[in-house]
């Protein structure tokens, strides 16, 4: 176990000494014991360096559109997915790119059904951002709170990093999809303008907000949802008679297939009409807004205290 001195007990370093000690220049193991700005400081000095190489047309590869059409393209998405997502259905501009809304705040007394949202899920290189991995592919799908399919975003991202053998397993995400993908920098401008004024839901947000965020803040954006929601927390309370709230199993009860399981489309996309059927029920609570909807979900007692593996003191050792 290391102390808060580091590995080897030299203290906090930064990212010059980092870089002057490793002759490899993506060693970033002595970042793990910095604060959160030299992180983000590192990596911005870390992706000016990778966008200038990429603006260079001699190294860059093609990059190809995002995509918003149906159909196979040259983002790696070979499937073939049905024009509205199973649950849902057609809106007036469902077969156009999602439309761009005011950037303003969610108001918590509207009713669930009038409000509109962006669901979103994320495949990514690892668990967390903090040990720098990235983004590799983004699903949006936008809903209206009575299931309208408002359109969707959806794109591969080049994450300028290799994936790992077990990522490329689970997602069925290879290197050579993402190396001739966009960087996220790209695809930010599009991914901003979905989410604005829209209520950003995820399963599990706290995963998708956390890389989506952090991407932004990399590209020096931000992001204009203001309002969240988890559909984990959702089920939790409104589906009580579900003990696993995984999105396998919620997807199994409720009926709802899943057209490219562990892909961000695919995952978004069943979200979007497990949403749906957790908002009737959320009406059927007596929480027809979005304020009514956060105090059903507020916990009802304190939240108990996890017990920590280490001693308490020193005399327990």
């Amino acid at each position: 176990m290391h102390d808060a001195a580091g590995p080897e007990g030299r203290g906090l370093m930064d990212a010059g000494a980092g870089a002057a000690e490793s002759e490899r220049p993506g060693n970033g193991r002595d970042l793990w014991y910095a604060d959160r700005a030299t992180r983000l400081a590192a990596a911005r000095d870390a992706l000016a360096g990778i966008e200038a190489a990429h603006r260079d047309p001699a190294r860059r590869p093609p990059v190809p559109p995002l995509v918003r059409e149906h159909g196979p393209s040259a983002c790696g998405h070979d499937e073939l997915p049905q024009p509205v997502p199973y649950g849902l259905t057609p809106g007036d501009d469902a077969a156009d790119p999602p439309r761009t809304l005011p950037d303003r705040r969610v108001p918590e007394r509207a009713g669930l059904a009038t409000l509109e949202y962006a669901v979103v899920d994320v495949e990514t290189t690892g668990g967390s951002g903090a040990f720098g991995h990235r983004v590799t592919e983004v699903g949006i799908v936008c809903v209206s709170g009575t299931g309208e399919f408002r359109g969707e975003l959806r794109s591969l991202v080049n994450p300028r990093r290799p994936i790992p053998a077990a990522v490329r397993r689970l997602t069925r995400i290879s290197q050579a999809m993402v190396d001739a993908a966009p960087l996220f920098a790209e695809v930010a401008e599009a991914i901003q303008a979905v989410l604005r004024g829209r209520v950003l839901v995820a399963h599990n947000a706290g995963f998708d907000w956390r890389f989506l965020r952090g991407e932004l803040e990399l590209c020096r954006r931000r992001v204009p949802s203001r309002a969240r929601l988890c559909t984990v927390r959702m089920a939790r309370r409104l589906v009580p008679e579900v003990r696993s709230r995984s999105l396998d199993a919620l997807c199994r009860y409720f009926g709802i297939p899943n057209e490219a399981r562990h892909r961000a489309w695919g995952d978004a996309r069943a979200t979007a009409a497990l949403l749906i059927r957790l908002i009737e029920r959320a009406e059927e609570r007596a929480a027809p807004t979005l304020e009514d909807l956060r105090v059903l979900l507020r916990p009802a007692g304190p939240r108990p205290r996890r017990r920590s593996a280490l001693p308490r003191s020193m005399e327990w050792a």
